[in-house]
């Protein structure tokens, strides 16, 4: 029997193991990011809701007359007109906000997804060298 060490298949397993840990560490990589997609999508869709809801509030008070002749009249009719159209304003700028945030998070979403696409693209480049 011959005390014959293979360096070249030694060298190559270490090859082959150090692409698959380099494997191993891009799809947690991508596990993460693509938990990381579901939370901004789940904040997407919860911001979405938020906003219909708040368009739903605004629609309710867009005809609605605060001023009634023998209910509310004078000085708290006023008070409560201003009130109400204060109110018609906040959530109308809530609405607007919550529009913008959702194009934001969408971007972000994008640009989650671009890295995911890269990462698996590396993934892919590495096993085509084992």
């Amino acid at each position: 029997m011959s005390d014959y060490f293979d360096y070249d298949a030694w060298r190559e397993r270490q090859r082959v193991a150090s692409i698959r840990s380099q494997i191993s560490d891009l799809q947690d990589d991508v596990e993460k990011y693509e938990d990381a997609r579901k939370a901004v999508e789940d904040a997407k869709t919860s911001c979405i809701n938020e906003k219909d809801a708040w368009g739903d509030t605004v629609a309710r008070f867009s005809g609605k007359q605060v001023k009634k002749s023998g209910v509310f009249e004078g000085e708290m009719a006023d008070a409560l007109e201003t009130y109400v159209n204060d109110a018609k304003e906040e959530n109308s700028t809530a609405i607007t906000k919550a529009g913008d945030l959702v194009s934001k998070l969408e971007v972000q979403i994008s640009k989650i997804d671009t890295k995911i696409t890269e990462l698996n693209n590396r993934i892919s480049n590495l096993w085509s060298q084992i």
